[in-house]
């Protein structure tokens, strides 16, 4: 009698949202596992195998980097132990944007401030605040409603969440916000937070410039007043890995931190 083995998968969320694609191909003793990555950026993806009469040809191989928009992107190899018994592959897994510990992310890159020229906006939370911002190399402006955000730095859209309109006054881990996701050339991201509700004009996929129009200040999430929450990182593997930022301000003169409760102008 000839057994065939069974393929069982516990799809994440990220999957059913088409994040990723996962694709099997086996011959008779070895299985191939394939995904494509549907996103504009580099990902890590984290599998916890539960295999029955199959084994990793790399015992170690559980955690792979996935090119953009890669198709059929090889995974690992397995290799089916008895060939007279069913063998079953299932998995847990786990599904990051960017890379663990980006030896690329370029420290010294200057950004521009995140509103429109002649605009002058203040800094009511910095670097390590008190209100959110621990361990975390934020700033956050106020800005009037409906006033325009820009670009700090070229890159790719690569996440969009522009429809809650929910305002609430304490602090919450568990209420999302109106945010974007842009993704640099060095493989950092820029995080543009609390937009008004439908007030992102740009789109997943789209390549924005410095200076470029994101979209509209809002006061979505946590916040007394309209303001705008900015953050890059290296990645979100594990957790965030926030990195300080370097602001062109008034003319295009460089500051390494912009300080707590302080206006800042932009005239370039």
């Amino acid at each position: 009698m000839k057994y065939y083995w069974i393929l069982l998968i516990v799809i994440s969320s990220y999957a059913q949202e088409q994040k990723f694609k996962l694709h099997v191909d086996h011959s008779d003793k070895i299985i191939k596992l394939y995904v494509d990555n549907y996103q504009y950026c580099p990902v890590t993806l984290n599998l916890s195998y539960k295999l029955q009469n199959l084994r990793l040809l790399k015992p170690d191989d559980t955690s792979y980097i996935i090119p953009a928009r890669a198709k059929k992107f090889l995974l690992t190899k397995l290799e089916r132990m008895h060939n007279n018994l069913p063998a079953n592959l299932n998995f847990d897994d786990r599904y990051f944007y960017g890379i663990k510990n980006n030896a690329r992310a370029n420290l010294h890159y200057s950004y521009h401030l995140p509103f429109a020229l002649g605009a002058s906006n203040l800094v009511v939370q910095g670097p390590n605040g008190v209100l959110g911002h621990k361990d975390q190399h934020a700033v956050d402006f106020r800005m009037e409603y409906d006033s325009e955000v820009v670009a700090m730095r070229a890159g790719i859209v690569v996440q969009i969440i522009d429809t809650l309109n929910t305002v609430i006054k304490e602090n919450s881990c568990t209420v999302k916000s109106n945010m974007l996701l842009v993704y640099h050339e060095d493989g950092t991201f820029a995080q543009y937070s609390h937009f008004k509700k439908n007030g992102i004009v740009v789109k997943v996929g789209d390549r924005v410039q410095e200076e470029q129009l994101l979209g509209y200040a809002g006061n979505v999430n946590f916040g007394r007043e309209p303001h705008m929450h900015f953050e890059v990182f290296k990645g979100l593997v594990s957790k965030k890995e926030s990195i300080p930022i370097s602001f062109l301000i008034d003319y295009g003169f460089k500051i390494k931190e912009l300080e707590n409760w302080k206006y800042y102008t932009k005239y370039y």
